[in-house]
């Protein structure tokens, strides 16, 4: 008796033997495509060729339950089996998978009889069709999903190529501490006289200097503010909620300078009433509207935190950026860079020519 089934197979096997011979054409054309082009035309290219293998081994599986039951010849569908299992394996077995499709087609147009019987063997059911069937789905599925697999692993391959490597060490730190998670160009600093933040920044102009009623010299410092973000912003948000703080330094030490609320406490060199009330008006509004005045995006202006300083005599000054007087947040901050020191180079001016 000829089976029918195994010329059908063996006209399948030539089909497979002439597209595993160009299979290298395409996989090598699809390489350049896509490094060329930014496709994704190996993807496809591979999930096609997958697919005609895993085709062709069912049909090979079908083939040698066949075979077995009407007692034909079990070498075509055996080699079969062999050929596209290599070609599935890899694509780089591809020569010998050729081979012995061949081979294997000589053998199933052959179509030799082992027993002569008109009726097939017993079935058994570990070798009926449908259980042949089910075992190759679950086969091509753990292989769908090895090629996703790594299709997924050379994007993320190709995505850290595109980004900078951090030493294992670095990595190692990062990740125990997040405040090492930002670059320091992403954190607040200052650098000359310009507080520099990731929304904006804050440049020192001048300061306001006088006398309080107990003695001590007063400042007020004014800033041009600018906002390069792509939104309105207050001065507050700009420095991310936090505030410009005031240090005295002499030689041997540092501390908060302390705050006066009120202009009442300065004293005015010439006419008091009329320096008092201009101070007045400008410190009370500056300070009122420090976290409300909006800015719009890549826009300035210029006024002072509202905030005045008192500092003992001799005292330099130095500025810098805080939740608090006492509390720096280094996921916002930077530790490093966040300090200036005052020179000549801020203008001083009397407090009864404030202009506000």
């Amino acid at each position: 008796m000829k089976l029918k089934l195994n010329y059908w197979v063996a006209a399948e096997d030539i089909i497979n033997t002439c597209l595993f011979a160009i299979s290298w054409f395409l996989i090598i054309g699809a390489s350049f495509s896509d490094s060329f082009d930014k496709t994704s035309s190996l993807s496809g290219v591979s999930l096609f060729l997958t697919f005609i293998s895993c085709f062709g081994l069912l049909l090979h599986l079908i083939q040698l339950q066949q075979c077995r039951r009407w007692h034909v010849s079990l070498v075509g569908p055996i080699l079969g089996i062999i050929g596209n299992g290599l070609f599935l394996i890899a694509p780089l077995f591809a020569l010998p998978a050729i081979i012995i499709l061949i081979i294997a087609a000589v053998f199933e147009f052959i179509n030799k009889v082992k027993k002569v019987s008109s009726q097939p063997a017993a079935k058994v059911w570990y070798r009926t069709w449908w259980v042949l069937i089910l075992t190759v789905l679950i086969v091509i599925y753990f292989i769908f999903a090895s090629v996703s697999a790594s299709q997924e692993q050379a994007a993320r391959d190709q995505q850290n190529r595109n980004t900078p490597n951090l030493t294992k060490e670095a990595q190692k730190n990062t990740d125990k501490n997040p405040k090492l998670q930002k670059n320091n160009s992403d954190l607040i600093h200052i650098k000359n006289n310009v507080i520099v933040t990731p929304k904006g920044k804050i440049e020192i102009l001048k300061e306001a200097s006088g006398k309080t009623t107990d003695g001590k010299m007063g400042v007020i410092f004014m800033y041009k503010i600018t906002n390069t973000s792509n939104q309105a912003l207050t001065p507050k948000q700009i420095l991310a909620d936090n505030q410009i703080n005031v240090y005295e330094k002499d030689s041997n030490s540092e501390k908060p300078a302390q705050q006066t609320f009120g202009t009442s406490d300065f004293t005015s060199m010439q006419d008091f009433n009329d320096a008092n009330s201009a101070i007045d008006d400008a410190i009370n509004n500056d300070y009122n509207n420090w976290d409300k005045t909006e800015i719009g995006p890549h826009q300035s202006v210029t006024m002072s935190d509202g905030q005045i300083w008192k500092l003992d005599d001799g005292k330099t000054p130095i500025i810098k950026i805080g939740d608090s007087i006492n509390n720096v947040d280094s996921t916002k901050i930077n530790p490093h860079q966040n300090q200036y020191q005052l020179d000549n180079s801020v203008e001083k001016i009397e407090i009864t020519k404030w202009n506000g």
